[in-house]
């Protein structure tokens, strides 16, 4: 099994921030000390004929010498729940194949998870958190894994790091899920439960125009 993974997204036969993807991946190997070559084919990716219209998730699995790309239809899932999770000292500053820890947690919780480590928030089991604070999207200035999508957002103005406390999160608000396939397309209204154990989400179907300030 390969010991890393990058997950990008294609939209109709171009792959998304590829510039950031292979910094990571070059980070992963130096940071591992391994001595192979960052896969070369981020230098001339080749794009099946039957993924250059849509969009379509993109999974490379690489250990630095050799690596395997696999392409497969995306459709984004609607999350209804998100339950708040203590951490404690478990780390995942690269993205391993191996979330063992994750399908635990999931399995235990039943639902998506928000992380958060002495109550500061981290990122969810799938995906980062922009919460609409004031007049701008706001997103954990602490995470689990560095984001391609949060590095490029915030490089843009588009979000704005915050330390942001479980303690301190409103009862309710607006939020967005987002990762490497997920822009900014669905708005969730969410109200804290009575426990303050969890949150729960509703899709926006009507919300003020100027909530809707995201990169197109």
């Amino acid at each position: 099994m390969f010991p890393y993974f990058e997950t990008m997204a294609c939209l109709d036969g171009k792959l998304q921030n590829l510039a950031l993807h292979q910094a990571r991946c070059l980070k992963t190997l130096e940071d591992a000390g391994v001595s192979g070559q960052i896969p070369t084919w981020f230098s001339h990716p080749e794009i099946p004929e039957t993924c250059l219209s849509g969009l379509y998730r993109v999974k490379l699995q690489y250990d630095g010498y050799t690596w395997q790309v696999d392409w497969f239809p995306y459709q984004r899932q609607s999350h209804e729940q998100l339950v708040f999770w203590e951490i404690g000292d478990f780390q995942y500053p690269y993205k391993y194949t191996d979330r063992t820890y994750f399908a635990t947690c999931l399995q235990e919780a039943g639902h998506e998870l928000w992380f958060h480590r002495k109550g500061q928030l981290l990122d969810t089991t799938y995906t980062h958190v922009a919460i609409w604070e004031g007049d701008q999207w706001i997103t954990p200035a602490n995470w689990l894994l560095p984001s391609t999508k949060r590095t490029r957002l915030v490089q843009e103005g588009l979000l704005q790091e915050s330390v942001i406390h479980l303690s301190n999160l409103p009862t309710t608000g607006h939020l967005i899920l987002y990762n490497a396939l997920r822009d900014w397309e669905d708005i969730y209204r969410f109200v804290r439960t009575p426990t303050g154990l969890q949150i729960q989400l509703e899709k926006e179907e009507k919300v003020i125009l100027n909530l809707r300030r995201f990169p197109k």
